[in-house]
């Protein structure tokens, strides 16, 4: 008769269950386990081949496994628990099964076939908490009492060290998924826009959560996917799908009503009634069997449905699904609250600056303004028909960002078109805005230009209160700062000077504010170099143009708020 499990005397059992001790305590997951209790447990044991199976749903899957042939691995990969076979009667019994020989094992389990072995053991995994799987393995003889001890010992030590290694798995799964929810919630709320929102949301569901995502929100009558992202899709993103009504006795529409999540199963029939040609296949291709439909609730309000493909119902992913879906939420009403803020911070910016600008023959005009944050911002520019055919024009920096410098800008600027009515010089209506900002503004730091353009002959008179100098660029290409004097910012007494210069045909005036040219840390003449090198490159002779270039190469990220003014006389006017 063959060595048994036994076999080998008492110390050297005793050596072989230390050495398979030893090495399942460093197993420090359920796959590990699995393959030291059958490459180490087999061979302490002295028992060919076997396996190791645990549970999936309604099934038993062999994990670990040395198996005697192929056809044994095709044929019995997965077990129904309900099967009439070993390892399943192991598993729903909680019992030891102890097969002796070939002929008992057919007759006991006809379905074995042709693969009995002479000799086959199903032993349960046990643990605190219930059974755990199936130890299992083929004898080439009879069991002894020593091979049942000994092999009882082997699924009592692998019980032992998977129900270890499943909590380890569950306390690192929690942790993880608290730590996505945590980011997923960083990333969303930090999306301005609710579209954003639900594409940020998607993109992080797959393929961290599940091989497949899509979010539905309501206008109030029905439910459209708006978002979705499937792992079978370059980039993720899958393009918005159709409307559901709210009244349709649909698992969608229901949730949305209710509030409370369901699961529900899928087809091929289903995906190929629900879903695009090109987006059934693909889900059908990732073997989607089943969705788990999560309401996005903020309070007692549903804002949507958050669906995802259930791929493993477990407590953990509907915990992360209904965390989500949570977040999703509040991060909807952030971005909703913010693009309200945004509409009327717009508003509000749109009262403040001019209109359009004004049609002046022979000239082109082009303005922009770029707030750093939000949609205000305490700069300006103000282009305004004059006396006679004249042209008032300004440019302004109130100090800060916001809704604050904006308040500071609405006063200046206002205060300068009053001041127009009775200052026709510049340079005294800056001495007397001056005056107005100190006793106004306390601490407000404002620079501002102000200046007049004779179209006709292409004189332009200007005052300058501690602002930037305007940039020239001349038609025959030289482009540099143009030359004056500059006094103070507004709020100080000061009696400010006139400027002059004449604009020939084919010359640019740039005015600005200091956001294109400054950055932290670097020398102001290395941004006003910028600016003059841009303009200089530019070769176009649009002023609608130069404004887009200029904001596009220095003003797309700003660390302060930018304001441009362009006027521009046309070539061929004389």
């Amino acid at each position: 008769m063959a060595a048994g499990a036994g076999g080998g005397g008492t110390h050297d059992s005793v050596e072989r269950l230390l050495r398979l001790t030893a090495a399942l305590g460093h197993a420090s997951s359920s796959a590990e386990v699995a393959t030291v209790a059958v490459e180490a447990g087999l061979a302490a044991a002295h028992v060919p081949n076997g396996h190791i199976w645990l549970p999936d749903g309604d099934e038993l899957v062999a994990v670990e496994a040395i198996w005697v042939s192929e056809e044994q691995r095709r044929r019995f990969r997965r077990l129904s628990v309900a099967a009439d076979l070993p390892c399943p009667e192991a598993y729903r019994t909680i019992r030891a099964v102890w097969v002796g020989d070939r002929a008992s094992s057919a007759a006991r389990y006809p379905a074995l076939g042709p693969t009995a072995s002479e000799a086959y053991f199903a032993l349960p995994l046990v643990g605190t908490t219930g059974v755990l799987g199936v130890f299992a393995g083929a004898l080439g003889h009879e069991p002894t009492d020593g091979d049942k001890t000994f092999l009882a010992t082997v699924a009592a030590l692998s019980a032992q060290a998977l129900e270890r290694a499943q909590a380890l798995e569950r306390e690192r799964r929690a942790r993880e998924t608290l730590e996505f929810l945590a980011e997923a919630t960083a990333v969303m709320v930090s999306a301005q826009q609710p579209d954003e929102v639900l594409r940020t949301l998607v993109r992080l569901a797959v393929p961290w959560m599940a091989s497949w995502c899509g979010v539905y929100v309501t206008d109030g009558t029905g439910l459209r996917r708006v978002a979705a992202a499937a792992a079978f899709e370059r980039g993720g993103e899958v393009a918005p799908g159709p409307f559901e009504p709210l009244d349709r006795d649909t698992t969608i529409a229901r949730v949305f009503r209710t509030g409370v999540p369901e699961a529900v199963e899928i087809d091929e029939a289903v995906l190929r009634a629900q879903f695009p040609a090109h987006e059934a296949e693909g889900l059908a291709q990732l073997g989607l069997t089943g969705a788990l439909v999560v309401p996005i609730r903020l309070g007692n309000e549903s804002l949507g449905v958050l669906t995802l493909a259930l791929e493993r119902d477990s407590q953990e992913f509907r915990f992360a699904a209904t965390g989500l879906a949570a977040r999703a939420a509040i991060a909807l009403e952030n971005a909703e609250r913010h693009r309200r803020q945004h509409d009327a911070v717009r508003t509000l910016t749109e009262a403040l600056l001019p209109a359009e600008l004004p049609s002046i023959e022979g000239y082109d005009l082009a303005a922009r303004y770029v707030p750093s944050s939000g949609g205000v911002c305490g700069d300006w520019y103000e282009a305004e028909p004059g006396p006679g055919t004249t042209l008032w024009f300004a440019v302004g920096d109130a100090s800060g960002h916001g809704i604050a410098a904006a308040a500071t800008m609405a006063l200046v600027r206002n205060a300068a078109i009053g001041l127009r009515e009775a200052e026709e010089e510049p340079a005294h209506l800056l001495t007397v805005l001056s005056r107005v900002v100190e006793h106004a503004r306390g601490s407000d730091i404002v620079t501002a230009v102000h200046g007049i353009l004779e179209p006709d002959s292409g004189q332009v008179r200007w005052a300058s209160a501690g602002h930037p100098h305007g940039i020239l660029a001349t038609a025959d290409g030289v482009v540099e700062q143009l030359p004056g004097v500059h006094g103070p910012p507004l709020g100080l007494r000061y009696e400010h000077e006139a400027n002059r210069h004449r604009l020939d045909p084919g010359d640019t005036l740039v005015w600005y504010t200091d956001g294109f040219i400054e950055r932290r840390g670097e020398d102001l003449g290395l941004g006003t170099k910028r600016l003059i090198d841009v303009i200089a490159s530019s070769h176009t002779d649009s002023a609608d143009e130069l404004a887009d270039t200029v904001v596009g190469d220095l003003g797309t990220d700003p660390d302060d708020d930018c304001c441009l003014l362009i006027i521009r006389r046309l070539p061929s006017w004389t």
